[in-house]
Formats: C-alpha cells, sequence, structure tokens
C-alpha cells in the first residue's frame, strides 16, 4: 500500500500538462518570454484552454460511469484532437495577431506533437503521456542549454515506476511514450 500511495504521489505531481507548461515555461524563458511575457500567456491560453476543457469533460464522464479518474484510449482521443484543433488554431491566431513568429513555430510543433500522440493512440497502443511529456521536456530543455533537463533525466524512470506500480500502462506503453516524446523533443531543435 506505501508503494502504491508513493506511485499516485509521483504520477499527480508530474500530470503531463503540468510538466509540458512548466518545461516549455523553463525553456523559453530566456529566448522569447522575458522579452514579451504577454505573448506567452496569450499563446498558452490558446493552446491550453481547448484540451483542457475536453479532458475535464472526459475525465467527469469516465468517473460518472464509475470507471475512476482514467481515461479510456477512445476518450483520450477525443482529448488529443482538441489539443490538436487547439494547437493548429494557435497557429492561425498567431499568424492573424502578428504575433512574434516564434510562437507560431511553437504551436506548429504542438500540432506535429499532439497529431502524433492521436496517431499512436488511435492505431497503435495506448501510449502513456506521462513518459511522452517528460521525454520531450527532457529533450526541449537540453536544447535550451539549461541544466534542468537534468530533473527530467532523473524523473523519468521515477514516472514510468509509478505507472507501472499503479498498472496504468504497460512496460511497451512507457517506452513507446518516452521515445516519442524524445523524438518529437530533436524536433523542436529545428524550431528554437
Amino acid at each position: 500500500m506505501k508503494e502504491e500511495n508513493w506511485a499516485k504521489f509521483i504520477s499527480g505531481i508530474s500530470h503531463p500538462l503540468f510538466v509540458l507548461v512548466l518545461g516549455m515555461s523553463f525553456g523559453l524563458y530566456s529566448l522569447v518570454i522575458q522579452y514579451d511575457p504577454f505573448q506567452y500567456i496569450a499563446f498558452l491560453f490558446l493552446v491550453t484552454v481547448i484540451p483542457v476543457y475536453f479532458y475535464l469533460w472526459q475525465l467527469f464522464k469516465e468517473n460518472r460511469n464509475g470507471n475512476g479518474f482514467a481515461l479510456s484510449r477512445e476518450n483520450r482521443n477525443i482529448v488529443y484532437l482538441s489539443a490538436l484543433f487547439g494547437a493548429v488554431f494557435a497557429v492561425v491566431i498567431t499568424k492573424a495577431f502578428n504575433m512574434n513568429y516564434f510562437w507560431m513555430y511553437i504551436a506548429m510543433l504542438l500540432t506535429v506533437l499532439f497529431g502524433i500522440l492521436y496517431f499512436v493512440n488511435k492505431f497503435i497502443d495506448k501510449m502513456s503521456f506521462h513518459t511522452y511529456s517528460w521525454g520531450f521536456t527532457m529533450i526541449f530543455l537540453a536544447n535550451a542549454i539549461s541544466l534542468w533537463w537534468l530533473v527530467g533525466l532523473i524523473g523519468l524512470p521515477l514516472i514510468a515506476q509509478s505507472r507501472l506500480v499503479l498498472e496504468k500502462h504497460n512496460k511497451f506503453q512507457l517506452f513507446i511514450g518516452a521515445a516519442l516524446g524524445m523524438f518529437i523533443g530533436l524536433i523542436s531543435w529545428t524550431f528554437v
């Protein structure tokens, strides 16, 4: 029971949305955020409102059906598609309002990120979004010449172990999540 409580704590504090937002904030602060924080806040609002709404809606549906607060594979697709739509919407809005082109590139990267999430979840297997976000953030921060990527290097095995203990994913799902996250992190180097 003690190990399960530890695993719940680790999984809870490393929620993928929190990891992505925090990691991108650390990685982008010295590049663009410090010069115009308003654009970052506007961008963050654009890319998070739609998927967070659908995520909470799907969680509410799952909990009401007695499944607890875990999304089924089918309901993850709805969240990933809404995130994909939110990222495409952010590309259009950043261009229309003449925001810094950097935010348009980051929105394009998020479009690729959520498109791959949807594709893998729909056609291959339920992938761990926890390890995906940690893998992406770790590589993204490594490019930003920040030592914060070391936190990801230490955190990734902890996250994977906690997801195994909670029986949320198998080893393949954890591996494919981390590998794809790191791959998209490498792609991000072309944008940053």
